[in-house]
């Protein structure tokens, strides 16, 4: 099985693609054997499992211990990401967090807590539901909420979770953490969450509001944002 390639995802996996452009991207960016990777929330373990096929050190983090677990049970912790890290500074050469920010009460402080683990020169990756898509977009103006963030209850979101962020929220919080963002990427284009041309038509009118820098930025498809950032190798620069 080669984990970047294969469609074949324990169904506990994240939504279809994310896992495979996630760790595509991490690779892309550290394709060092042995590099010591932080996967935060782990979940089952599925994400961890595929990243060390491919030779990383991958320690986890989760809330809950979830079984089965798919990767190594030696090198996962529980705890409250809503806390600071149980880690050193600058002890990771990367860092995951694939749909978990979304699940936290302070989202800026998360951003800062990874900044803080991962090592100068470091790569971060990061996936959230993709609120600004045409698809989450139609969801809220016909039934009141984004996609994946359906009340359950009048205390209670769709899968735990809290807050539904938005590509400016982001941008903003990884500025200030110290973060320079390199990429941005979606799970999918293709299907419901693609284009069409009246998805075209709405594109165009809607990216012409936007402020001039985040015309291009803005990711009208996909259900799942991928952020791709790096941790400067000389902090004094920040």
């Amino acid at each position: 099985m080669n984990p970047l390639t294969d469609v074949n995802w324990p169904p506990v996996a994240a939504a279809q693609g994310t896992h495979q452009k996630s760790l595509a991207f991490l690779h892309q960016y550290l394709p060092v054997t042995g590099a010591r990777i932080l996967d935060l929330p782990c979940g089952a373990g599925a994400f961890a499992s595929a990243a060390t096929q491919l030779e990383y050190d991958v320690h986890t983090m989760d809330i809950h211990p979830n079984e089965p677990y798919f990767a190594e049970a030696g090198k996962r912790r529980i705890g409250d990401a809503n806390q600071p890290l149980p880690f050193e500074d600058d002890f990771f050469d990367g860092v995951c967090s694939i749909e978990g920010i979304e699940h936290l009460e302070n989202p800026s402080q998360f951003v800062r807590e990874l900044f803080r683990v991962l090592k100068p020169g470091g790569y971060c990756v990061l996936s959230t539901p993709n609120v600004d898509s045409y698809r989450s977009r139609h969801n809220t103006l016909w039934r009141g909420y984004h996609r994946y963030f359906r009340p359950e209850s009048d205390t209670e979101k769709d899968s735990g979770h809290v807050h539904p962020i938005d590509l400016y929220f982001l941008m903003g919080a990884f500025k200030k953490a110290g973060f320079d963002m390199l990429e941005l990427g979606v799970n999918s284009m293709s299907g419901r969450a693609g284009p069409s041309l009246w998805r075209e038509f709405v594109r165009k009118y809607l990216s012409g509001l936007y402020p001039p820098r985040l015309r291009e930025k803005v990711p009208f498809y996909g259900d799942v944002l991928i952020y791709v950032l790096s941790k400067p190798a000389d902090e004094t620069e920040i």
